[in-house]
């Protein structure tokens, strides 16, 4: 599921702040709520090995499946980055 604040919805300034808003969002996925729990256990140079990985893995896959069922072109299905 992606999220994408509406520009209305002031965003948290603090890291702690951020970290809370994700897990207490009901429109956050499960799966990034675990992935944020389960990288705040590890050590941070753990995190950014596997945020690498996972980084390239999983956009490559992405973009394959999005490419490849022609849905790109619906805004609800966009990247947040590039809804931004």
């Amino acid at each position: 599921m992606n999220y994408s604040a509406p520009k209305s919805v002031e965003r948290p300034s603090s890291l702690e702040a951020q970290i809370e808003f994700v897990l207490a969002h009901p429109d956050m996925s499960e799966w990034i709520k675990q992935a944020l729990r389960g990288a705040l256990d590890c050590s941070p140079v753990e995190v950014l090995n596997d945020l690498e990985i996972l980084n390239r893995i999983l956009r490559a896959w992405s973009e394959q499946v999005i490419g490849e069922a022609g849905c790109h072109a619906n805004t609800q299905t966009r990247p947040i980055s590039e809804t931004q």
